[in-house]
């Protein structure tokens, strides 16, 4: 049953209240490419879907800030066998984001990225214009 959309408002309103205006843009996701989404893949699985766009799930292993981006990895790049999955934020999206993208992503956190899945450096790689390509 869909849910009609003066609830949707409502919940936007009443979690925006909740979390402040930080949560706000992490929590307004709706629709097909949401966490709950049946068709969202693992990052173990993202290497098959390159130059789709996808929801790609999976709890973040380390975040990194080199200057020019801020890396958020699924899987350890120093583990042998183990597939790696990461999401770029390029330098000039980070004003995008209510603070800075390593202050909001962290070691441990279960996330899903929705985007257009690419090889970058070796890697599939989703990259990422704002907060809104990312739900927790």
């Amino acid at each position: 049953m869909a849910i009609p959309n003066s609830i949707k408002i409502i919940s936007i309103i009443i979690l925006f209240l909740l979390v402040g205006g930080g949560g706000f843009f992490l929590l307004l996701r709706f629709g097909p490419d949401s966490p709950n989404d049946p068709q969202a893949i693992s990052f173990a699985q993202a290497a098959e879907f390159t130059g789709q766009k996808k929801t790609v799930s999976g709890t973040i292993q380390s975040v990194f800030n080199n200057r020019k981006a801020v890396y958020i990895d699924f899987g350890d790049p120093h583990q042998a066998g183990v597939k790696l999955f990461r999401v770029r934020i390029p330098k000039e999206n980070w004003p995008n984001f209510p603070k800075a993208p390593e202050e909001i992503y962290h070691a441990g956190d279960k996330i899903s990225v929705t985007g257009k899945i690419i090889w970058y450096q070796g890697n599939p790689i989703i990259s990422i214009n704002s907060p809104l390509d990312i739900t927790p």
